[in-house]
């Protein structure tokens, strides 16, 4: 199966997933699911997935951080002081994001113990991401980093003008 997503041509897109035109930009692709399957499956396919051409011209530009609310002093003091801060996305120049969630390690582990305590001994947010200090430099810091390792490649981002699930 080939199909044209702009810069580049999906050349194999194994049986269980599927490619969708978003929008009305033949360039905006995504890589939908089938049907229902665990997370190591969906992972193992979209290793299967071979895309050509245009790589130079697939690589996005930086997604900025951004927050559900206008993020100001109070809230930067607010953030710092709890450890946490679980209203942040990724924001793509598409206007596609992905949800973040910030945690420090002390933070984290005070809310394992407590889930613990509840018969839930696991932590599962969106983008969780851990770093010393949960600071708007820290978080910047992080998106930029993780972009360039490709970490978000990984995700699959709500499309523009979705309201986030998590409010």
């Amino acid at each position: 199966m080939k199909e044209f997503g702009g810069a580049y041509l999906v050349e194999c897109i194994p049986e269980g997933l599927r490619v969708e035109q978003r929008g009305d930009r033949l360039a905006h692709l995504e890589i939908m699911l089938d049907r229902s399957m665990t997370l190591d499956e969906y992972n193992e396919l979209l290793g299967q997935v071979k895309l050509s051409g245009g790589e130079q011209q697939m690589k996005t530009a930086p997604p900025k951080l951004m927050f559900e609310l206008p993020f100001g002093e109070r809230d930067a003091f607010e953030a710092e002081s709890k450890g946490f801060l679980g209203d942040a996305r990724a924001q793509y120049s598409d206007g596609s994001c992905i949800p973040l969630t910030f945690y420090t390690t002390t933070r984290i582990a005070q809310d394992l113990q407590e889930e613990a305590r509840w018969g839930r001994p696991y932590i599962a947010e969106p983008g969780l991401i851990v770093v010393e200090n949960v600071t708007l430099e820290q978080m910047e810091t992080a998106v930029a980093e993780l972009h360039k390792e490709g970490f978000f490649d990984r995700f699959v981002r709500l499309p523009s003008g979705t309201k986030d699930p998590r409010f």
